[in-house]
């Protein structure tokens, strides 16, 4: 087994205590194999990246034999037993369970049970819809946040070159397959920022401005609509500007700032009750009155109030919500699906609400739940 270990110059914006957990205290790491399967394929490399005393060290396990495997298998875990948590892209996916195939298989009294796991290509799901690349895959997202490497190489591409090392020891090619695995794991630490737009639904944040534009029928057409701008400043920062458009919504996220965009609804909309048992509907106003006062309406007026019949109907300036944030809440009608509240500045002076009706913008985005 050949074992490389080099200090390394790397800088990340993640706090790591948005993961509860300090640098410390974690191991970043990679394997290499020569296929997907531990029962068919054999583990030829190990690396993992640590920081201690204020240094990122990379350390590389290599395996010149397939009578190595279980001795980078022990001094891994070795190396393990120290760190809290694993990072990792893909490794619960990939790494993780053909370790442990591996260590089972060679009955070694080896565990990887007890540490836990961050998988940075599984936290990545809720912001796909935010990010939208062509794929998720490690050198599609270093892309992404403009980070550079010299390996040009997949790791299936590789097998054929380990093969050939085992072949003719040529330092050329082992040089290669170490750059490949040296670069996945120096590259993490950075890669990590891109969780921030994953946890941007959990972040705390407050209005820094807000104001109403009316975009006129010139813009837009026959009566125009007004737009109500919400600007929102968050405890984290992404490392990348990114938008989100919708029919009636826009979305913009630049450093610490969210700039939420949503169109207001002009007309008239209908107040549902949902004790209707307790109602009349008049059918000549089209609106429903508490039995107390219907009482004193004459009968040939007035209709016991259902479900569908029992509202009142109101005209205004109304926003709209993906979940009942602000009450009271209206419909267009008694199936409608998007929810509205009466729009006033002063909604979004409660913080904690104001904090709720971004989120389930964020929620929308994560989950693609529908606005209509």
């Amino acid at each position: 087994m050949i074992r490389i270990s080099k200090a390394l110059s790397l800088t990340t914006d993640f706090d790591f205590g948005i993961i509860g957990t300090s640098a410390e205290d974690v191991l970043f790491f990679d394997i290499e194999t020569t296929g997907l399967s531990a029962y068919k394929s054999n583990l030829y490399l190990i690396g993992y990246l640590t920081f201690e005393r204020g240094e990122w060290t990379l350390t590389q396990l290599f395996a010149e034999s397939m009578e190595d495997e279980v001795p980078m298998l022990k001094a891994f875990c070795e190396t393990l037993q120290h760190k809290k948590r694993l990072i990792s892209f893909n490794g619960e996916g990939f790494d993780i369970p053909f370790l442990t195939t591996m260590i089972r298989q060679y009955g070694l009294s080896l565990s990887l049970d007890g540490i836990e796991s961050l998988d940075i290509f599984k936290q990545l799901r809720p912001a796909k819809g935010l990010l939208s690349l062509p794929n998720y895959k490690l050198k599609t997202c270093e892309k992404f946040l403009g980070i550079d490497r010299e390996d040009i190489y997949s790791g299936g591409e590789l097998i054929y070159v380990y093969f050939e090392y085992l072949k003719t020891r040529d330092p050329e090619k082992l040089k290669l397959l170490l750059l490949h695995n040296a670069e996945d794991l120096a590259n993490l630490p950075a890669v990590l920022s891109i969780l921030n737009y994953s946890y941007l639904a959990s972040s705390p944040s407050y209005i820094k401005h807000q104001e109403t534009v009316h975009l006129d029928s010139s813009q837009l057409g026959p009566g125009g609509e007004t737009v109500l701008s919400l600007v929102y400043s968050m405890d984290l920062s992404v490392p990348k500007s990114v938008s989100y458009e919708r029919e009636r919504f826009t979305l913009n996220v630049t450093g610490n700032e969210v700039n939420l965009c949503v169109t207001l609804f002009d007309g008239e909309l209908k107040l549902f009750y949902p004790d209707y048992k307790n109602y009349y509907y008049l059918p000549m106003e089209d609106q429903a009155i508490h039995k107390s006062v219907g009482e004193f309406v004459d009968p040939k007026f007035r209709k016991r109030a259902t479900a569908k019949t029992c509202y009142t109907r109101r005209s205004g300036l109304f926003l709209p919500e993906l979940s009942p944030v602000f009450a009271p809440v209206f419909y267009k009608d008694y199936k409608g699906k998007v929810l509205y509240a009466e729009y006033a500045p002063a909604l979004f002076n409660d913080q904690i609400k104001a904090q709720a009706y971004l989120r389930s913008f964020f929620g929308l985005i994560s989950g693609k739940k529908p606005l209509s």
